[in-house]
């Protein structure tokens, strides 16, 4: 066992005596704000490694979870790359998610593609900074991936830049609904390249 691990057991050997304490003295609740406080700890200690975020608010607690599948998607190759896909974008599917954070997803992922394919196909000098303008023309010229592909995608990317850099003209929405609809799809294609 590490050492999360024994540190989320004391806290939940801690947590168990006092509530054993308080209802066998009746002395006060149950469950105090310290047992909750024990509890929280537990489940941050537990989970750390996934936390990349922890809020306490007007909403109760919450923990933001790192997405970790999109950085591997930049050192995955073959059939890891689609499968470290779905699983990002069923992360971010559903409705309880916001746009912003599908479009994010969106380009970040299709960033981290076009960098994974131009390296393993070998068609650019790739550099920290290089564009995924420069990416996809370096594929599209090279006939990794066709015209119409190529158009697809920078449509994605495109439209995506806005929600990253919140600069620029806002998409509209037709635009919008085009990533919504097709983005999913036109990156599991990327993936297979």
């Amino acid at each position: 066992m590490d050492s999360r691990g024994w540190t989320g057991l004391l806290i939940t050997v801690v947590l168990a005596l006092d509530i054993g304490h308080s209802w066998i003295s009746g002395h006060r609740d149950l469950v105090s704000w310290v047992d909750l406080t024990l509890l929280a700890l537990i489940v941050f200690v537990v989970f750390i490694g996934q936390i990349s975020k922890f809020t306490v608010g007007a909403k109760g607690i919450v923990f933001e979870q790192r997405l970790a599948a999109v950085a591997r998607l930049q050192s995955t190759s073959g059939k890891d790359k689609l499968a470290d896909l779905n699983v990002v974008l069923e992360t971010f599917s559903g409705q309880e998610k916001d746009i912003w954070s599908r479009m994010i997803v969106y380009r970040i992922s299709l960033r981290a593609l076009l960098r994974r394919i131009c390296d393993e196909k070998k068609v650019l000098d790739l550099k920290e900074t290089t564009s995924m303008v420069d990416m996809l023309s370096a594929l599209a010229a090279k006939d990794i991936i066709a015209k119409d592909f190529h158009d697809n995608l920078d449509r994605v990317r495109n439209t995506t830049f806005f929600f990253e850099w919140g600069t620029g003209l806002t998409p509209e929405k037709t635009a919008i609904e085009y990533v919504e609809k097709n983005a999913s799809k036109l990156l599991k294609k990327l993936a297979n390249t």
